[in-house]
This record gives C-alpha cells, sequence and structure tokens, in this order.
C-alpha cells in the first residue's frame, strides 16, 4: 500500500480535526499546498482526507482514472439531513446507475430539443417581456422560468424558497470538521437532547425541508392528473415512462430525481 501524501501532523487521536477549516477553506488549503504540495493528506479521527490543490492532478485522478477515484464519499450528516437523495451524494451502484440512466435519456441534447425546445424558446419571450415591464425582478422572473413544471407563481415561490433553505443549510454542514458526526458516525444515534448533540437538531430542521422538497412537486402534479388536467414538463415525463420498474421505484426515483435538479435551478 502507497503511503499517504505529506500533510500537518495529526493528533494521536483525533487527527487534523479541530485544525479543519469550516471557513473559506480554499485559502487554508491554499498556504497547506506551497508547504505539503499539491496532494495534501488530513486525517479526522480515522477518516483519511485527500486534499487536491492542482487543476491537472484532479483531471488525472478524477477523469483519466475515474473507475477507481470518483466515487463519492459518505457523509453521515448528509444522511441525518436528507439530502442524500442527490445524485451529488449517491455512492457507485445500481441506485447510481439507474439515476444516471434517466438523466441521460430525459436530459441529453435530442431529447431536449424533441420535448423542451418549445417551451423554452415560450419562456425566453416571456422573461424577456417581463424584463421589460419589470427589470428590476429579474431574479424573481428567472426563477418563474426555469421551473421545470408548470405551475402557479406562488408554487415555484414556495419550493424555490424551500429548496433555497435547504441548499443554505447544506453548505453550512457539508465541509469536512464541520459537524464531528461526520468523523464519528456512532454519534448519529444520540438523542437530540444530549449535550453537544446540536447537529441532530440542525439535521432534522433540514430534513423537514428535504422532504417537501421530494414530495411537493410529485405531490402537485399527481393531483393535477388525478383531477384530468394536462400536465407537461419532467415529473409528469418521469412518471409517464415506460420500463421495467415496479410503480413504487419509479415514483420514489422521480421524486428524488425532480428534486434534484429542482435544487439545481434554485442554487444561485
Amino acid at each position: 500500500m502507497l503511503p499517504y501524501p505529506p500533510g500537518p501532523a495529526p493528533s494521536p487521536i483525533s487527527g487534523n480535526f479541530w485544525g479543519l477549516p469550516t471557513k473559506f477553506p480554499w485559502l487554508k488549503y491554499a498556504e497547506w499546498a506551497k508547504q505539503y504540495g499539491n496532494l495534501i493528506h488530513l486525517k479526522a479521527f480515522t477518516n483519511h482526507i485527500v486534499v487536491v490543490n492542482n487543476v491537472d492532478d484532479a483531471t488525472a485522478l478524477f477523469e483519466k482514472r475515474s473507475r477507481i477515484y470518483s466515487n463519492r464519499p459518505r457523509s453521515t450528516m448528509v444522511e441525518l439531513m436528507g439530502f442524500d437523495f442527490s445524485v451529488a451524494f449517491i455512492g457507485y451502484g445500481d441506485k447510481w446507475r439507474r439515476h444516471r440512466r434517466i438523466y441521460h435519456q430525459t436530459l441529453n441534447k435530442a431529447a431536449v430539443q424533441r420535448t423542451q425546445e418549445p417551451t423554452q424558446t415560450l419562456k425566453v419571450h416571456d422573461y424577456l417581456n417581463q424584463l421589460v415591464v419589470a427589470p428590476d425582478d429579474f431574479m424573481a422572473h428567472f426563477r418563474k422560468q426555469v421551473s421545470f413544471l408548470h405551475m402557479a407563481q406562488s408554487e415555484i415561490e414556495k419550493f424555490t424558497y424551500i429548496s433555497e433553505v435547504a441548499l443554505t443549510k447544506l453548505s453550512g454542514a457539508f465541509l469536512p470538521g464541520t459537524f464531528i458526526v461526520d468523523a464519528l458516525s456512532f454519534l448519529k444515534y444520540i438523542p437530540a437532547w444530549f449535550p453537544g448533540a446540536n447537529f441532530k437538531r440542525y439535521a432534522a430542521e433540514c430534513r423537514v425541508l428535504t422532504d417537501e422538497m421530494q414530495r411537493g412537486p410529485m405531490k402537485y402534479v399527481k393531483e393535477r392528473l388525478a383531477a384530468g388536467f394536462e400536465v407537461s414538463g419532467l415529473v409528469a415525463t418521469l412518471l409517464e415512462r415506460k420500463g421495467d420498474q415496479d410503480a413504487y421505484q419509479k415514483e420514489l426515483d422521480t421524486r428524488e430525481i425532480a428534486a434534484t435538479i429542482f435544487a439545481g435551478i434554485s442554487d444561485e
């Protein structure tokens, strides 16, 4: 087994955990790179972290050797927050391949031109007209147009707000060293009232949002379809697609993929 790259000296038990940067981490990583090189090894209790500071090294590892190095690290905090539905956090396996196949089938160039281009053209025209009327509200106009659901503006604003708040919480929790539960995963079993378990309360607040991110758009589309309305958009397309999946798995994949895309378009 090859040795790890050089890095700051770890303490015997916690390693480098208490010294991991959680605010503007790239500045600290750049400082360490000058001292230790473009590959830096850090240790958080029993977890090993390798920081890649050079785009050439990143390309060589994560693109040219993607079969070896491109799996996702498991984050206990992400799971507690309910963000593990996103393809960004799914490890290689059947679920990741299934989601990737659906993304490719629905978002490739030919599929978008066939199913979405007319709608995109109308939305561009609508967006430009709204900019003429109220140019200062350009971001609100943009959010309305990029929604993959045809719904009332109030519903778009509701789901966008939920996604934005959840993403803000994710960005405040994802970096190594932010919450100790990512280094000591057994702590996820302690109750929320236990001293030092603030991460459980933080995660519970976020999980309410991530649950709504997944269920809200799905519920909206299913109710519209049940009422006899013609519904276009990604969620309806995914629900109506043919395949060998059972109904429950198809619905689960649909709501997870829809929530991931909605989060992406909500992220400023």
